[in-house]
C-alpha cells in the first residue's frame, strides 16, 4: 500500500502522517508510535522501518524487538525474521530470539 493521503487509515486502526522527508504512523490521537525515512507494516502488525542505511523491526506498540535490524530484513513466511547485517544472514523469531 502505497500512501498519498495525510490521515491515510492502515488496516490495523493506526494512521500514515508525512512530515517533510518522514513517515510517522499515529495513533487516531495523533501520537506517534514510529517514524522513519521508510515504513512498511508487516502482515503481522510489527512495522519495519529505515533510518539511514539499516531495517528495524518495532512491535505493534512502536516497540524495538532489539536483535531484528540489519541491512536487509525480512519476514519470512514462517514467521520468521531473516537480517542481512556485514555480509551475513542471522535468524530470529518474533520476540527477538536468534535461531541458530
Amino acid at each position: 500500500m502505497i500512501c498519498v493521503n495525510d490521515w491515510q487509515p492502515l488496516w490495523n486502526g493506526y494512521y500514515v502522517r508525512r512530515y517533510v522527508d518522514r513517515i510517522w504512523i499515529c495513533n487516531a490521537a495523533g501520537d506517534r508510535i514510529v517514524q522513519g525515512d521508510e515504513v512498511i507494516l508487516l502482515p503481522n502488525g510489527y512495522y519495519k522501518v529505515r533510518n539511514g542505511d539499516f531495517w528495524r523491526v518495532y512491535d505493534e506498540r512502536g516497540e524495538s524487538i532489539f536483535n531484528i535490524w540489519g541491512e536487509d530484513v525480512q519476514l519470512l513466511d514462517d514467521g520468521v525474521f531473516q537480517c542481512y547485517r556485514a555480509g551475513m544472514y542471522f535468524y530470529y523469531d518474533e520476540l527477538g530470539n536468534r535461531l541458530d
